[in-house]
């Protein structure tokens, strides 16, 4: 499977118009997983990236939370070094899950298949979200409509991509083991938050 830029593109154009099919051909390249999960990381670090030009352009943005006792925490926007961190080891993570799940759930799928899948994906809904930046800077009284428009496809892409790696006869239980894998995650998070944020905390 050839990941040149112009064949991304139409990898990309595919997942808009017929994720199952771009799942499927994905699938018949049979890519060890170590190619997988080395695009998983190389979306993180786009993403990583686009956090940078971010701050470049619009500086370290902050948010104010309102506490319970009534005091106000100001948190800042995350260093583009750790949005791509974070953002790589979530996308690996989450494949691991989809996996664990769907194959508990009925699935068929195979490791290295769905990791393939999930991580052409991701490259894939990275492309969308690098255009939605650059359409965000220049024509941002569009940027809305883009941003519905880039959610569609990426739940639809998702959804699809699921079904095809665990080989599901539909979208029902497609989106099962989607909603049971961010259940699972979230869960971990919880019990993980509080290590990230020793070991990460100065990178913030």
């Amino acid at each position: 499977m050839d990941f040149s830029a112009t064949s991304v593109w139409t990898l990309t154009k595919l997942y808009i118009r017929d994720p199952a099919q771009a799942a499927r051909i994905v699938m018949a390249a049979h890519l060890p997983m170590n190619v997988s999960i080395l695009m998983i990381v190389l979306s993180g670090v786009m993403s990583g990236v686009m956090a940078a030009v971010t701050v470049a352009l619009y500086g370290v943005q902050t948010f104010e939370l309102n506490m319970p006792d009534g005091s106000v925490q100001v948190i800042e926007q995350a260093s583009p070094l750790t949005t791509g961190a974070v953002s790589a080891l979530l996308g690996v993570i989450i494949a691991y899950l989809i996996h664990w799940v769907g194959r508990r759930s009925g699935g068929q799928g195979e490791l290295p298949q769905v990791l393939a899948v999930l991580a052409a994906f991701q490259i894939a809904m990275t492309v969308l979200s690098v255009l939605t930046s650059v359409i965000n800077i220049a024509f941002p009284f569009i940027a809305f409509l883009v941003v519905i428009f880039v959610v569609v496809v990426t739940v639809r892409g998702l959804i699809f991509s699921v079904k095809e790696a665990h080989l599901l006869d539909g979208v029902g239980k497609s989106v099962m083991i989607i909603l049971a894998s961010i259940f699972v995650l979230f869960l971990g998070l919880m019990f993980a938050l509080p290590v990230f944020a020793l070991l990460f905390g100065g990178l913030v």
